[in-house]
C-alpha cells in the first residue's frame, strides 16, 4: 500500500499502487501534471508497519 506523506507524517487514505497516489495528489494540486514532481514537504512512499 502507499500513500502521501507531507514532512514524514501520512496525510492520505492508503492507495493500492503509487500511480493511484500520484493521481490523487494531482488532483488535490500538491503534485504538477506535468511532471508528476511534488510541492516541497511531500512524498508518495509505501507504508511500513512504523506508519500505521
Amino acid at each position: 500500500m502507499w500513500a502521501v506523506f507531507y514532512e514524514h507524517a501520512r496525510v492520505s487514505r492508503p492507495y493500492p499502487n503509487r500511480a493511484s497516489a500520484y493521481r490523487d495528489a494531482i488532483k488535490a494540486g500538491i503534485a504538477d501534471s506535468q511532471t508528476s514532481a511534488l510541492d516541497e514537504g511531500y512524498e508518495i512512499r509505501e507504508i511500513t508497519k512504523e506508519d500505521s
